[in-house]
């Protein structure tokens, strides 16, 4: 953080090549001797805001409302209550023998590398919810 009354200087001293990369995103090689300025800027900077949150954007692409307002409209008494996935378990589906993946509340995020099996979890999932499985 700098104060908007004063400038931060970084200079390359090395005689090697770096790298300055700024939040992750944005990324300058820096020459030796390169000097590299951050100072307030001329003009203020403009923040887009979303009328929603990123939640209600994310409920709005994938239809969680109206999946929702479908359920209360329902007259089944069970489609009053929200049902929530405590478990996966998955056997002698594609490649998987047996696995078991607990869920708790919040987001789950399954993540591994290439080859792991996400996609199949995934393919697995569906198929309870009553999607055809994929031929292989």
């Amino acid at each position: 953080m700098v104060r908007a009354d004063r400038a931060l200087s970084v200079t390359n001293v090395s005689s090697d090549h770096a790298i300055l990369t700024v939040d992750g995103l944005w990324s300058r090689e820096v020459e030796p001797d390169d000097v590299v300025e951050v100072r307030k800027a001329a003009r203020p900077l403009r923040v887009f805001r979303p009328r929603s949150s990123f939640f209600g954007i994310l409920r709005q692409k994938l239809s969680w409302e109206n999946a929702r307002h479908e359920a209360r409209n329902w007259r089944a008494p069970l489609a009053e209550t929200l049902v929530m996935l405590n478990l996966l378990r998955v056997s002698g589906f594609a490649l998987i023998d047996e696995v078991e993946v607990p869920l708790g509340p919040g987001l789950t995020v399954i993540t591994g590398e290439t080859g792991a099996g996400k996609s199949i979890l995934v393919e697995a999932l569906g198929c309870c919810a009553g999607a055809a499985p994929v031929p292989r």
